[in-house]
Formats: structure tokens, C-alpha cells, sequence
């Protein structure tokens, strides 16, 4: 039984047989990863999603996917802290029973302040909704808990860090071991800087991650979506599925497809204000004008949330072949009914072995169980060494595929021309960290030619795709085919040593703020570029 689900994870990293053929056979090493001998102090890699309101801890093992549950059974970790002890704060339950009686000092909702500035509107919204204070810290948005004792300042991930160290130690009290590695998941539509920082979270607790993944991809591979159906040709699975994430005050719709084992996600809109608290007022029978009329504003905005993901996808709602919900169960019901009606009778996928709310944790588990294969055989798959993205007209590196991301993928994104009546483009191609492409490293250019001359300019969608073998192919096509053109270029391991890597990431860091200031300050128009259109990936 699990053995079809091992394949399905092998195919999403575009290994196939040859991996379980590896997995038997351990001391022979291939060229994009390295078995090692059975380590006989083995710990299991856990599967965290840390999720906004609550998280969630899992583990493979036996060949089972298993929910780590506290000393009480429970398994959903409320995404609060308190300091009513500044050395020995509470965490999860604890904390989010005692928040009405002391709300200055419970943190929650820490996750919305990930990678921002602290001008950000969302930040902004954040300071007038939360009843704790955030406070500017050279720009970075910072928690102020006011404890007897005087002010204590801590980061977002500071706070996040403290709900990992409590999953770890549910981890490690369930399974009676050490754990040290761990898969964690994030939003799709998070950036590099609010990845780092989850990073950062799990590092404080103690845990090596060793894979960041998003919660979309984390849903597929727990429904096994690759092995599942959709099969629309003789020879090869492609099939889209709109992956619906509701929580209690947000909702992230994402649209996954599935080709030839390989995962993309085509686009991914979110609500930080809708949630299935909103839908709630949804009547299971409309059989009253009253109730209806109070179900056509929460079931509307569902619609309006999907016309928005479709619409960045550039497909129809008859492309979808499936839809998959991640909620509680109680609330599951009343998503898919709009959602159904929507897509007008197509499934929603039950889950097997789990509940509607587990699938990100299983997914994440999963992966967890395939680094490190079985017996105790180590597994470590090739991901992206350096962001890889272009150049846009301002100057500024725009990443298409993030740094650390499992490969194969493919990513895409649609720019326009950055001038109207722009007759040719250069693209400019990048592999690096810097803000500013030029301060990165140039892998090569596309050059498209007898461009119509328009106000606005035609689309122009550039894909970029890595696979198993570490070639990377970007691709740009103008409009209906008006012009296009590729680059190919082999990346490969070997071009840098970890000493340059971590150089090349530490200046990141250092300089991105310089590197920010500059760009705003000194603006650039480069003529024969693009600019990111409104709507794209």
C-alpha cells in the first residue's frame, strides 16, 4: 500500500523506479543524490505545518502517517503565546485559554508580520486589530510584551519559534526519541524573506530543516494526486485541481497541476479577512428569502476568490477536474457546497487515513519519510542552489524559482513590455540572491524580436523549468505565438563550493537593505526590458 504512495512523492521529484532501486541499494551513490549506510542513532524527520491560527505536528513511520497528539490527545496547537512568565512563557493551549484575561502580553497572528516592513498596510492593519503591541524597529515590524519586569521586544520569528520548540517537544515525547530534522511547510504565495524566516523559527527551536515546502504542493502529495485519475491522454497524467485552504479568519485558493508526475502551481489568491467563520451563515437549505439573501455575500466572495485564481491561470472553470478542501471536517461541508455548485458537480476528494484539516501535515511527513527512506537510509534530493529569475525594467532581480526548492518544477510568469510601443525585448536571465540583478550572476538573455507596437504592449509569459538533471530551459513566447525564444543553460552542482554559497547568501542579507534604498532611489528605466504585469504569478 505505501509502496504506491512512495512512488507518487519519487514522481513529484522526477526520480521515478530508479529511486526505489536506489533506496534497496544504498551504498551506490548516482549523480543528483547520496545514500548513506544505516545510521544506528536514526531519528525519524517530522512534518510540521505551522500554520496562522494553529499548527500541526506528523510523523511516517511503520509505514503509517501518524498526527502527534499532546499528553491529552490533542493534535491542533493554538498559535499562542503568553508572558505571564518572561523566562518561561506558555505555549498553545495554555496561552490561548488565559488571552481574554491578559491580551497585552498573548501573541498570536505572529505569522502575518513574517518579511514585511513595518509600513506595510498589512502590518499597519495588524497594529490596529491585535491587541498587543508592534512597534518599529529600523523598519522591522517588532512585538513589545509590557510585563512587570519592564518591555520585552521579541521578532515574529522569535515567537513562532517558541510554537515549533512546543510541536518538537510533542514530537519527542510521542516517539520516545531525539528530533532533529524536520520538513515544514508555508503559504504558496510566500516570499524568500518570509520563507527565511520560518527557517529561522524552526533553527531557534532547535530543528535542521530540511525542506521548505508549500502547502499546496504538501495537499497534492498527501491525496496523491499523481496516481489518482485525471487521466486525459493514453501515455501521461495531467490533471488541475483547485486546492481550497480555509481557516478560521483566511482562505488561500490555489490551482495545482499535475503533469507527468511533476507538481506546479498555476496561481494562488488569498483572503487574510475571509475565513469559514464568514461562511458559516450559509443555510444547507435555502428555503427562506431572508437566509438567502444572508448566504449570497460570503458564497459570492467564495466565487469572486476563484474567478480571481482562474483568471491568473489564464484557464476555465471546465479546466478544473477536481476540488480539494483543507479545513476542519465540521466546516468542510458548506465550502464544498459553494464550491460544487461553482464547478457545477465536480468531486471534492475524501481523504484516506487522515482528516480534511491533516492533509498539510501529511504531506509534509511524507516528504520527510522519503529523505530519509527506509531502515534508516538517507536520501538528500537536489534543490535550487541560488533563486533564478530576471531582470525587470527597474533594475530589480525578479526570482521565478526561489532558492531551495525542490526540483524538477517549473514556474512561469507574465510580463509586458516596459514602454509602449516597445518593438523588441532583451531578457535578461539571473541565478543569485542580490535585490539587484546586476549584482547577480548572468546565466544568459532572450531576445524577442517584431513585437507589435502597441500601448501597453503585447503579454509575453516566460517559463522556467529545472529538471531532474540540473538543465534549466527558459522559455518566452509573445502573445499568440507573435514571437518566442529559449535559453538553456546547465547548472549543476559543481560551480560552487559551500564556502561560496554561504558567501553568496550571507551578502544577501547584509546588503539588502542597501540594495533596496538604491533601487528606490535610483530608479531605472531599462528600455528593452519588461515589467511584471498586474495579475501575474
Amino acid at each position: 500500500m505505501f509502496e504506491r504512495r512512495r512512488n507518487a512523492v519519487l514522481s513529484f521529484l522526477g526520480f521515478g523506479a530508479f529511486l526505489i532501486l536506489a533506496v534497496s541499494l544504498r551504498p551506490y551513490t548516482a549523480t543528483f543524490f547520496h545514500s548513506h549506510p544505516v545510521d544506528e542513532d536514526f531519528h525519524h524527520v517530522i512534518g510540521i505545518h505551522l500554520g496562522q491560527s494553529y499548527s500541526q505536528v506528523g510523523v511516517f513511520r511503520n509505514e503509517t502517517f501518524e498526527v502527534i497528539t499532546d499528553d491529552k490527545g490533542r493534535s491542533n496547537l493554538p498559535c499562542y503565546v503568553a508572558f505571564l512568565d518572561v523566562d518561561a512563557p506558555l505555549v498553545g493551549f495554555d496561552a490561548k485559554e488565559q488571552a481574554s484575561s491578559n491580551p497585552q502580553i498573548t501573541v498570536y497572528d505572529a505569522r502575518r508580520l513574517f518579511g514585511r516592513n513595518f509600513l506595510d498596510p498589512e502590518v499597519q492593519q495588524a497594529v490596529k486589530e491585535l491587541p498587543y503591541a508592534i512597534v518599529n524597529q529600523g523598519g522591522e515590524p517588532l512585538i513589545m510584551i509590557h510585563t512587570s519586569h519592564g518591555n520585552v521586544i521579541k521578532t515574529p520569528h522569535e515567537i513562532s519559534g517558541l510554537i515549533v520548540a512546543k510541536l518538537k517537544d510533542m514530537a519527542e515525547r510521542y516517539l520516545n526519541e531525539t528530533v532533529k530534522d524536520a520538513v515544514i511547510t508555508v503559504p504558496s504565495n510566500f516570499n524568500d524573506a518570509k520563507r527565511q524566516e520560518t527557517k529561522e523559527a524552526a533553527e531557534l527551536a532547535g530543528l535542521n530543516v530540511l525542506r521548505i515546502l508549500d502547502e499546496t504542493t504538501s495537499t497534492g502529495i498527501a491525496y496523491e494526486v499523481d496516481t489518482k485519475g485525471c487521466l486525459r491522454t493514453k501515455w501521461r497524467y495531467d490533471c488541475t485541481y483547485l486546492v481550497y485552504n480555509i481557516g478560521d479568519k483566511h482562505s488561500e485558493i490555489s490551482l495545482l497541476h499535475i503533469e507527468k508526475g511533476v507538481f506546479e502551481i498555476w496561481g494562488t489568491v488569498s483572503d487574510q479577512n475571509f475565513g469559514w467563520s464568514d461562511l458559516e451563515i450559509i443555510p444547507t437549505v435555502l428555503d427562506q428569502v431572508v437566509l438567502y439573501m444572508a448566504s449570497m455575500q460570503p458564497s459570492q466572495k467564495v466565487s469572486k476568490l476563484v474567478e480571481r485564481v482562474l483568471k491568473e491561470a489564464k484557464i476555465q472553470k471546465g479546466d478544473v477536474d477536481g476540488i480539494i478542501v483543507v479545513s476542519e471536517d465540521s466546516h468542510v461541508a458548506k465550502t464544498q457546497e459553494v464550491l460544487e455548485a461553482y464547478f457545477e458537480g465536480k468531486e471534492t476528494l475524501a481523504p484516506s487515513g487522515f482528516r480534511y484539516d491533516q492533509s498539510i501535515v501529511r504531506g509534509a511527513a511524507m516528504q520527510g519519510y522519503l529523505i530519509t527512506g527506509q531502515e534508516g537510509c538517507t536520501l538528500s534530493f537536489p534543490d535550487s542552489l541560488l533563486a533564478l529569475g530576471l531582470e525587470i525594467s527597474t533594475g530589480t532581480f525578479m526570482p521565478v524559482i526561489r532558492q531551495g526548492t525542490v526540483i524538477p518544477l517549473r514556474n512561469k510568469i507574465r510580463v509586458s513590455t516596459a514602454t509602449d510601443n516597445q518593438g523588441e525585448v532583451v531578457l535578461r536571465i539571473f541565478e543569485g540572491q542580490r535585490e539587484v540583478a546586476a549584482k547577480n550572476r548572468l546565466l544568459g538573455t532572450i531576445k524577442l524580436v517584431g513585437l507589435p507596437r502597441q500601448v501597453n504592449g503585447p503579454e509575453i509569459e516566460i517559463s522556467f523549468e529545472v529538471d531532474a538533471d540540473e538543465l534549466l530551459t527558459v522559455s518566452a513566447v509573445v502573445g499568440e505565438g507573435l514571437a518566442s525564444g529559449e535559453l538553456t543553460v546547465q547548472l549543476g552542482r559543481w560551480r560552487y563550493t559551500d564556502e561560496q554559497l554561504d558567501e553568496i547568501l550571507r551578502d544577501a542579507e547584509r546588503y539588502r537593505e542597501e540594495d533596496l534604498q538604491s533601487l528606490a532611489k535610483f530608479p531605472l528605466l531599462i528600455e528593452d526590458s519588461v515589467m511584471v504585469r498586474d495579475g501575474g504569478d
